[in-house]
């Protein structure tokens, strides 16, 4: 039987045939819960029983925990009914995964599964507990989200061919197709929605491994070739849009903001392969096919211009924003290609602002030109504010504010502590860090000099930065949602008196020759005013793996004088000593209560806090129970697949619970966990999957 004739008959099959779809039912009699069936309460041990999942309002998709005591029933496996239900392994808690997909319905008995009775007592401890329920259309049924009815009925046959399903068993009925051939993709490279096994097409395999990462069979984050993060977050629809530019609320965003891949996402690509079309599946993925036009982008701009998506623009030597209020708006989905034969650069000058607003789907991206770029092709990206620093001359038009000279030959610094210099959201700067004319030493990536708190900066990546990723001198920069990867010094350093914020960020190596964070107030007077002080919270520091050792760089090293909070931190897997505080100065901050490292988890370090002998005991200073610091494995789900990693915490990790930002007005208060990442299950989305690229 050739493939697309067997793809049509499993189409069938999904729904039961075209004709027989049906609308969802209404409830009859008032809340009518799923119902679990027990063969029988009192068989006895070494024989086995049968449990059913059951539900009369025949639901399109069901998810969600059959839980039990491993003591009382050792689970023997299903009858293979391909492709209604799949079943994640039994976990050491005595509990199966499972995710039940059907476009047309499920059938009244949704999944038979057989225990081996072990010890007696065990009917109580059966238990099955509703993630999501969607009835055909993708309603959803709130009332049937609740633990199943358990109900005893001797006429239930205990099935006599069970085992314990694989993924060769659902692909029994035929073989695989082939993959087409082509370059390594991973989330965020999909160019379809739906099609999240990228071979050409949104076909059964899709359904299928969308169910595979319902039940946690599959990995969200780590499967080569496979983008479940976006071509698979299909549903909500939130139409009109394909989440574009402009597109306030895009496919795939549930209520709460987050994004989550699950049956639901599931049955709608089931509709689909169906032959029942849906708003979303089988439609092009915003910002997923080339640029087709070409213009250079050189010199001085001292008028207010625009960079369109539909263009790539080539930056020659040092393009320079100049003026009070000229701004340069980059449209998102922009692709900004320096040229590697002359240093390029891009500065954004006193008074001048940058607007540069992607999106998840459609990032802006600043990157080298050439077939093969390499870090350090091209200088990086610097803004310069007005807001207060702590070291220079006083400038002219700032009484009593101090301004100073970048190296790129930018003034920077002022009283406006507020200033705004623009917005930055959803930037990816690749490749950075050549050095400027005269100097040795490779260039920030990104500077962020004097920048007050009313510049807009979140969702920013900063990839294969030949020196530093993030630098920050001064000012009161409020960042959200940062990630430096790959840098080859410091991840994210500050000086001259930062006084800003920042919540969830992530540094992550596997080489450098730097810490991962650097923090100062300032190397020529560490005691100089304002002090450097931020306020961090929802940190991950993770290393790929390699050879560390003594001599190697700290993961957080603190020195000459500054103080701030780091709270919610999680440092897994450093080669080094994961915190070192550095000279009089800073110690004296710890002292006066002014820097504080807490509610951290750290774990895997070659050294936790640093052991040397100083002017403040470290080891005492991080393990003081009022800061609450935990030593333990924080079940990062996988840290070192070092070319998409995934950093979020398993289910019944000890990241679940930090400690709560303050209510400020800036930090996002519900994101009380440790580290950067949040649980929530295995479909559960991070926020820098789709738009970020790590290898």
């Amino acid at each position: 039987m050739n493939l697309m004739r067997w793809a049509g008959l499993v189409s069938a099959f999904l729904i039961g045939g075209c004709a027989d779809f049906q609308a969802p039912m209404a409830p009859a009699g008032g809340d009518r819960p799923l119902e679990l069936v027990l063969s029988n309460a009192g068989t006895p041990v070494a024989a086995r029983i049968a449990v059913t999942l059951r539900s009369d309002e025949r639901p399109g998709a069901v998810q969600g925990w059959l839980r039990f005591d491993r003591t009382k029933l050792r689970f023997a496996g299903q009858p293979v009914v391909w492709p209604a239900v799949l079943i994640g392994a039994d976990s050491a808690e005595g509990r199966l995964h499972l995710a039940a997909v059907q476009a047309g319905g499920l059938p009244a008995a949704i999944v038979t599964v057989v225990f081996e009775v072990m010890e007696s007592g065990y009917a109580s401890t059966l238990a099955f507990e509703p993630e999501h329920v969607a009835m055909p259309d993708l309603s959803r049924r709130r009332d049937l989200e609740r633990s199943a009815r358990l109900t005893i009925d001797g006429a239930l046959v205990v099935p006599g061919d069970v085992r314990r399903v694989v993924l060769a068993d659902w692909l029994a009925v035929a073989p695989r197709p082939t993959r087409r051939p082509g370059p390594q993709r991973l989330p965020g490279d999909g160019s379809i929605f739906g099609e999240v096994i990228i071979d050409g097409g949104v076909d059964v395999f899709d359904v299928l491994g969308i169910q595979n990462v319902a039940a946690a069979i599959f990995p969200l984050l780590t499967r080569l070739n496979d983008d479940f993060a976006v071509a698979g977050d299909v549903f909500p629809y939130n139409t009109p849009g394909l989440g574009e530019a402009g597109d306030a609320i895009p496919p795939g965003l549930e209520a709460d903001g987050s994004h989550e891949v699950d049956v639901f996402d599931a049955l709608a690509v089931a509709n689909y392969v169906a032959g029942i079309l849906v708003p979303v599946v089988g439609q092009p993925i915003p910002g997923r096919t080339p640029r087709a036009g070409l213009a250079p982008l050189t010199g001085v701009i001292t008028a207010d211009r625009t960079l369109s998506r539909d263009t790539v623009y080539q930056l020659s030597g040092h393009v320079i924003v100049s003026g009070t209020g000229v701004t340069l708006t980059i449209q998102a989905g922009t692709r900004i290609e320096a040229d590697p034969v002359v240093r390029s650069a891009l500065s954004i000058r006193f008074g001048a602002l940058i607007n540069a607003q992607g999106t998840r789907l459609e990032p802006i991206v600043f990157t080298c030109g050439g077939s093969a770029p390499a870090p350090g092709c091209w200088g990086g990206l610097t803004v310069n504010g007005a807001a207060l620093i702590n070291n220079g001359p006083f400038g002219g038009g700032f009484v009593g504010c101090p301004q100073k000279v970048e190296v790129g030959g930018g003034i920077f610094g002022g009283c406006l502590i507020q200033h705004s210099s623009g917005s930055l959201r959803y930037v990816r700067v690749e490749f950075a860090g050549a050095p400027w004319p005269g100097n040795f030493s490779p260039a920030a990536a990104v500077a962020l000099n004097g920048v007050g708190s009313g510049t807009t900066l979140e969702d920013i990546q900063i990839r294969e930065a030949s020196g530093d990723g993030l630098t920050v001198a001064g000012g009161r920069a409020q960042l959200r949602e940062l990630i430096v990867t790959r840098a080859a010094a410091r991840g994210l350093s500050w000086t001259d008196g930062w006084q800003g914020k920042l919540q969830s960020a992530i540094v992550y190596r596997t080489q450098g020759s730097g810490p991962a964070i650097e923090g100062d107030n300032a190397a020529s007077d560490p005691l100089a005013a304002p002090r450097s002080h931020p306020t961090i919270y929802n940190l991950t520091i993770s290393e790929g793996g390699g050879p560390g050792g003594p001599g190697y760089p700290p993961a957080i090293l603190l020195r000459h004088g500054t103080g701030g909070v780091l709270a919610d931190v999680l440092i897994a897997g450093w080669r080094g000593t994961a915190v070192e505080i550095n000279d009089a100065e800073t110690c004296g901050r710890v002292q006066a209560d002014s820097l504080e490292v807490h509610h951290g988890i750290f774990f895997g370090n070659q050294v936790d806090f640093s052991t040397d002998t100083d002017c403040v005991d470290e080891v005492a200073f991080g393990a003081a129970p009022p800061r609450a610091n935990l030593f333990v494995d924080p079940l990062l789900m996988n840290p070192r697949f070092t070319i998409s990693p995934d950093l979020r915490p398993a289910d019944g990790s000890p990241a679940a619970v930090g400690m709560a930002p303050p209510a400020d007005g800036f930090f996002d208060v519900p994101r009380s966990f440790r580290g950067a990442v949040s649980t929530g299950g295995n479909g559960r989305v991070p926020w820098y999957a789709g738009w970020t690229v790590w290898y």
